[in-house]
């Protein structure tokens, strides 16, 4: 199980990589000027992933009486937003990436100091240790997230003809790693799945609708920021979230629960991308 658990995060890390590199390839530096163009729509997006979020998922939890370590898992969720999953999610919608782009990156820029504050916190109303430390976020992000956007920076000024090749071919591992991802966590975790207490799935559904709508509120009135925000606020990181549980139950049982939430969340953000899609074709 330890080496299915490894192939796991190997897997998701490399699918990660290739995410941020083809967009850092697409885009460019240039991406970042929405930052100027639009504080506002950033600043609610912030508020909203950070205070709005898990304050929505406490109350979800404790309407429907999610107890132990499956309450603790949809708040690891909650305080791990900024999944690369969401620029492919955005892609299938139709949606800004630029906007979805630097969303996540500035959300994934705060990760390493607002996770541990949170799990602390969290810590005191469950009864449960939650610590992290800054690092252990950052040994995540530093080689899937920060070092892909800066390689692929430096590779679209200096080799401009080859940009749009390599994000290709990027898409492509993306694809693969994605596919082998889903495919460990549907054999390793549906017969979990099957133990995981009804409450906890209609919680699950309930947080993931939630926080699309708080999401598609907050980039109002442009469409495709307010279909890209709303992508990115219904999107957990279970790259971190993965991190955590290792830190906190040092078990497999516990990482591969995390998949079975994850694989729950993107079940839950179809019809929300289906419809996000259609939107786009009926609002020309």
């Amino acid at each position: 199980m330890d080496f299915l658990f490894a192939i796991l995060i190997l897997l998701s890390g490399t699918a990660t990589f290739a995410t941020m590199f083809s967009a850092s390839l697409r885009l460019g530096p240039e991406a970042l000027y929405r930052i100027k163009e639009h504080p506002r729509l950033f600043f609610r997006t912030f508020g909203i992933v950070w205070l709005v979020i898990p304050l929505f998922t406490v109350l979800v939890i404790y309407a429907l009486g999610v107890e132990g370590i499956n309450a603790t898992l949809l708040l690891l969720m909650s305080v791990c937003p900024g999944t690369p999953a969401l620029l492919s999610f955005v892609r299938i919608a139709r949606s800004s990436m630029a906007t979805a782009f630097v969303a996540l990156l500035l959300t994934t820029a705060t990760e390493p100091l607002l996770i541990p504050y949170w799990t602390r916190l969290l810590s005191t109303f469950f009864y449960v240790d939650l610590t992290v430390q800054p690092m252990q976020v950052l040994n995540v992000l530093l080689p899937t997230v920060f070092l892909p956007i800066v390689l692929g920076f430096i590779v679209r000024k200096i080799w401009v003809n080859a940009a749009s090749r390599l994000a290709t071919a990027s898409d492509f591992v993306d694809l693969v790693g994605t596919g082998a991802c889903i495919a460990v966590i549907l054999s390793q975790g549906f017969p979990v799945l099957l133990r995981v207490p009804p409450a906890a799935v209609v919680a699950t559904l309930i947080i993931t609708a939630g926080d699309a709508a708080l999401g598609f509120w907050a980039a109002r009135p442009n469409l495709a920021e307010q279909k890209a925000i709303a992508a990115a606020a219904a999107l957990g990181n279970p790259a971190l979230a993965l991190v955590v549980v290792e830190v906190i139950y040092h078990e497999i049982q516990a990482a591969v629960l995390v998949s079975v939430y994850v694989v729950l969340r993107g079940i839950a953000i179809l019809p929300l991308v289906w419809w996000l899609r259609r939107l786009a074709t009926t609002t020309r």
